[in-house]
């Protein structure tokens, strides 16, 4: 995975020292405990997920995607998993405006790209590449 915001690539430093970076980053990659509706055998998720009454949970379910060829509905679905990851940054007034999109590299069919632009005192475009490998 690669992190750039406005253009521009992050290092692993500034990546610690800012918390809106960190915050995305746990929103994307910390595996969010499966929905009943989801089609899966073991609901992950993290444990204090265990304790919440349902309307605070950490992470995403991106994972879910890993397990299906990288088609038009695989892209969809990551593109949702993110938004909902990233919800509770509009509900606790951090951002105003969440936008994700993501989309097959067009060099690469097996991998999907996203870009997130969190919208606070100031416009973060912050760019994941390399997100995931799919495998046919």
């Amino acid at each position: 995975m690669k992190l750039y915001v406005n253009g521009q690539p992050v290092s692993e430093a500034a990546l610690n020292e800012n918390k809106l970076y960190r915050a995305v980053l746990i929103s994307l990659f910390t595996w969010r405990r499966a929905e009943p509706s989801d089609d899966t055998d073991s609901k992950w998720g993290w444990w204090g997920d265990g304790l919440s009454d349902g309307t605070d949970e950490i992470g995403s379910r991106l994972y879910l995607c890993l397990r299906n060829p990288l088609t038009d509905e695989t892209v969809l679905e990551a593109q949702e998993y993110a938004e909902q990851s990233l919800q509770w940054m509009l509900e606790d007034k951090i951002a105003s405006a969440v936008s994700v999109r993501a989309e097959r590299n067009s060099e690469d069919v097996n991998r999907l790209d996203m870009v997130v632009t969190i919208t606070a005192d100031e416009d973060y475009q912050i760019t994941f590449k390399e997100l995931g490998e799919y495998v046919e």
